[in-house]
């Protein structure tokens, strides 16, 4: 349970990652869905199905990007309630608005600019809190998770889906090491945004490591599930009464 953040992860100025962020924003869709070969669709059906939305009337999706973990929370089966998306990129916000219109759910999800380390949001007000591929780009994780506890009412479960820090097979390393920078940089016109993902995935803690450091800041019952060969991972915990 040693294994660290990079330091050089840390030391990252926010408005440098939203700046990122919504530099390839315009194909920031496709490219999830190319380099996932279509399966990070299948991963936010996971981490939704974890959640239990059905029991949740309030949800927050922090570092909610173009809005498509959000809008999932939204579809899902028995889920009446709203669902509140902050990113800090607004260029992302904006896309994500405009696909809540075009599905017909802009009165249930609404999305914002914000910090997700600092939400504004009240305590104790949300049944589920959510965070899709952003925890990595969190300056400071470890405020991040303090964050999501306070707004959790007890009970009430986080969830997370990221790329961790992990040992890997030899052909999703080769993948991760080449092939991803590659067709990433090409595709988004960017020649950082996807070195910076893989950097960013190797230098983030392990899913031991979080399930860690979730039953230290006040979860319990932490979970973890694999997805895809242990490319990403979904890890769940439920706020502890007496915590916020």
């Amino acid at each position: 349970m040693n294994h660290e953040v990079d330091p050089k992860l840390l030391g990252r100025q926010p408005d440098e990652v939203a700046r990122m962020f919504t530099e390839i924003s315009p194909r920031y869709d496709l490219l999830n869905r190319v380099l996932s070969f279509g399966m990070d669709g299948s991963w936010r059906k996971t981490a939704v199905r974890f959640a239990r939305p059905a029991q949740a009337r309030h949800i927050l999706d922090l570092a909610s990007g173009t809005g498509d973990l959000s809008l999932a929370f939204a579809e899902a089966p028995g889920f009446s309630g709203d669902v509140l998306g902050i990113d800090f990129s607004e260029a992302m916000v904006q896309l994500a608005r405009e696909k809540a219109t075009a599905r017909s759910l802009a009165t249930r999800v609404q999305f914002r600019e914000g910090d997700a380390l600092a939400t504004g949001e009240p305590d104790e007000a949300y049944d589920v809190v959510s965070i899709g591929f952003g925890l990595r780009n969190f300056n400071d994780p470890e405020r991040g998770l303090r964050e999501c506890l306070r707004v959790l009412a007890p009970g009430g479960r986080l969830v997370v889906v990221d790329f961790f820090s992990k040992d890997e097979i030899l052909p999703v390393r080769f993948y991760l090491d080449h092939v991803l920078p590659l067709i990433g940089r090409v595709v988004s016109r960017s020649r950082s945004a996807y070195t910076y993902l893989r950097e960013s995935k190797k230098g983030f803690w392990t899913p031991e490591e979080l399930t860690h450091r979730l039953l230290a800041t006040g979860f319990r019952e932490v979970m973890t599930k694999p997805l895809t060969m242990g490319i990403a991972h979904c890890v769940v915990g439920v706020k502890r009464s007496g915590f916020s």
